[in-house]
């Protein structure tokens, strides 16, 4: 039995169109949560190929995940942003499912306990702390359980 492909206006099939679509709305919700763990993220771009991240921060470079610093603040706020922005994609489009727990371990490893690092390392703390407030249209709780040594910011 042949497949029929889909194509949109414009020759690509459809399930193209719909990924391109997809990560546009990922890219959005990326950059938002980014610019709320760092706010010198400028810009920020999922691409709809292979999923790579380019972030760029006021003052500097594009830069992919591969080319962020080997550790530390820049990769640690760029995992977190791309998962919570994954979450919120689900959120707004059902077809996106994405598992309703998320596990962080040692969120703040890397991170230092003075200036820069310091400052980010709140800023993801209360991101998570923020979105435990979050409630889902869907009625499923987000649950997150991040792994830190140190006592949080506030309850």
């Amino acid at each position: 039995m042949a497949r029929c492909k889909l194509f949109e206006p414009g020759g690509l099939p459809a399930h193209e169109v719909r990924r391109k679509k997809l990560t546009g709305r990922w890219s959005e919700f990326f950059l938002a949560r980014l610019q709320q763990i760092s706010p010198d993220v400028e810009t920020a771009f999922i691409d709809p190929g292979d999923f790579t991240t380019r972030v760029k921060e006021r003052h500097d470079v594009d830069k992919t995940f591969a080319h962020s610093s080997v550790g530390g603040s820049p990769r640690a706020a760029t995992n977190v942003a791309l998962l919570l922005a994954l979450r919120d994609l689900g959120r707004v489009d059902p077809a996106v499912r994405v598992p309703p727990l998320l596990i962080i371990d040692s969120l703040l490893a890397g991170l230092g306990s003075q200036g820069l690092d310091h400052a980010t390392g709140l800023r993801l703390i209360n991101t998570f702390i923020d979105i435990a407030d979050d409630a889902s249209p869907d009625g499923y709780a987000c649950q997150v359980i991040a792994a830190t040594n140190d006592p949080l910011p506030r309850s």
